[in-house]
């Protein structure tokens, strides 16, 4: 688990004019129009599961943001006093890749696997539970790698030619961590 915090920040003139998510050692939404409000974040802390408000959280958030943009002067106006923010819990992997792809066999791995030490040449494929298919692990970096992500799992559930080169396939696969 891995617990933190988003700030939600009001608008300004100069922030109102931004369309697209910027992502650096954090993140800023476009404002959302129906309450004129901005999401910086988040807070990481692995292994908490603690979903109180922190106000160190908060600053930390509003000064990452600062030191990635350290020329402009628009990040000097968000304004977290308010103390407005989204407390959770998300899940994340220790390598901070989403898992996407077939459902690992697990009990199946390890009795195909249990001898391979006698055999290290004659690895067959990792079983997988056919037709059980997951997304998940997005807590970290999710917001850039959920689009693409789904694009792999509908093209592996559909049987589409895949999106990714397969060094790539094989970090994203979910039977990396077993």
């Amino acid at each position: 688990p891995v617990g933190g915090q988003v700030s939600h920040i009001p608008t300004t003139p100069r922030l109102a004019a931004l369309r697209q998510v910027l992502c650096y050692d954090g993140y800023l939404t476009p404002q959302n129009p129906q309450n004129q409000q901005h999401c910086i974040g988040a807070s990481y802390h692995r292994g908490k599961t603690d979903t109180t408000f922190s106000e160190e959280d908060q600053q930390h958030n509003r000064q990452r943001l600062i030191d990635c943009f350290p020329g402009a002067e628009w990040p000097q106006d968000v304004y977290i006093s308010a103390n407005d923010a989204r407390c959770g819990v998300r899940c994340a992997t220790r390598d901070h890749l989403p898992m996407v792809g077939n459902v690992p066999d697990y009990a199946a791995t390890l009795t195909q696997y249990a001898s391979l030490h006698e055999q290290p040449d004659i690895a067959d494929s990792a079983p997988v539970c056919r037709n059980l298919f997951m997304l998940g692990a997005l807590g970290s970096r999710g917001l850039c790698t959920a689009p693409l992500s789904a694009e792999l799992l509908a093209a592996q559930m559909s049987t589409e030619p895949l999106p990714l080169d397969s060094d790539t396939l094989a970090a994203l696969n979910p039977n990396r961590l077993w």
